[in-house]
C-alpha cells in the first residue's frame, strides 16, 4: 500500500507524477481506462515519456468494446494505432489471463515505455501449457496452409474457433497469435504467410492503425499478397 498513489479521476496527473517518479530512477505503472489512459492523458505520454524515453508502464484496462454499458465514451478502439505511433512505446496485447499474468510480473523489465492493453471480460485460454512470454514475439497456435488468421487479444479465441469452424469444411487456416503489436514480429508474420494463400487479420480495434494496418504494412512491403 505504501507504494501505490491514488490520485483520483485525473489521468494527465497521473501520467505527470509517473513520469516524474521515472525521472527519479524508479519504474512507475499506471492504470485507468484504456479510453482515458491513452487518449486523455496523449499528451503527457507523448512529451513526458515518449520523447524523454522513460520507462513508464501504461496499462490500459477496460479495453475495445468491454464496456459497451459505459456507452462510446468509454470503448476503445483506436488506442493501439495512437500508441503505436509514438516513439519507442512497445505495445502488448495479451491473448489470455496465463498471458496477461505473465506480461505483467515482466513490465518492469521491458525497457522504455511500455502500453498494456487488458480487458473487463473473461476469455477463454489460448496459450498452450509450458508456454513463456516474450516480447517481440508472436506464436503459432494452429498450423494450416489455406489462410492465416493473424491476431491479438480477445479475438485470438475467436480465431481459434472460426479455425475450427473451417477444418469442419476442408479448410486449413493457420492462427499466429500476437501479443506484441509492436514491435511486430515480421519474420513470423512473413513465415506464415509465405505457407497460406490469404492473410486475415482480427482484433477488437479499428481496421484504422491497429495490428491489421502493422500486418499489412510487413506484407506489403516484404511479401504483397490478398
Amino acid at each position: 500500500p505504501d507504494r501505490y498513489i491514488q490520485v483520483g479521476i485525473a489521468e494527465q496527473n497521473m501520467v505527470g507524477v509517473a513520469a516524474g517518479l521515472a525521472a527519479c530512477g524508479l519504474v512507475p505503472v499506471v492504470n485507468s481506462f484504456a479510453a482515458f489512459a491513452v487518449c486523455r492523458a496523449l499528451d503527457q505520454i507523448r512529451v513526458s515519456v515518449c520523447q524523454t524515453g522513460l520507462p513508464v508502464k501504461v496499462v490500459g484496462s477496460y479495453s475495445g468494446l468491454a464496456v459497451s454499458k459505459g456507452g462510446s465514451t468509454h470503448a476503445s478502439v483506436e488506442d493501439i494505432a495512437v500508441m503505436r505511433a509514438l516513439p519507442g512505446m512497445t505495445v502488448i496485447v495479451p491473448g489470455d489471463a496465463e498471458e496477461a499474468a505473465q506480461v505483467t510480473r515482466m513490465l518492469p523489465d521491458i525497457p522504455g515505455p511500455v502500453y498494456l492493453r487488458l480487458y473487463r471480460n473473461a476469455v477463454p485460454p489460448v496459450v498452450p501449457a509450458g508456454y513463456r512470454f516474450r516480447p517481440g514475439k508472436a506464436v503459432l497456435l494452429r498450423p494450416g496452409t489455406d489462410v492465416a488468421i493473424v491476431s491479438t487479444g480477445t479475438m485470438t479465441a475467436r480465431a481459434l474457433e472460426a479455425a475450427g469452424r473451417l477444418a469442419g469444411r476442408g479448410v486449413g487456416a493457420a492462427v499466429l497469435h500476437v501479443p506484441t503489436v509492436k514491435p511486430l514480429d515480421e519474420e513470423a508474420v512473413v513465415d506464415v504467410a509465405a505457407r497460406c494463400r490469404a492473410v486475415v487479420t482480427a482484433e477488437e480495434h479499428s481496421v484504422i492503425g491497429g495490428l491489421g494496418a502493422a500486418v499489412a504494412e510487413c506484407l506489403g512491403e516484404r511479401r504483397p499478397m490478398p
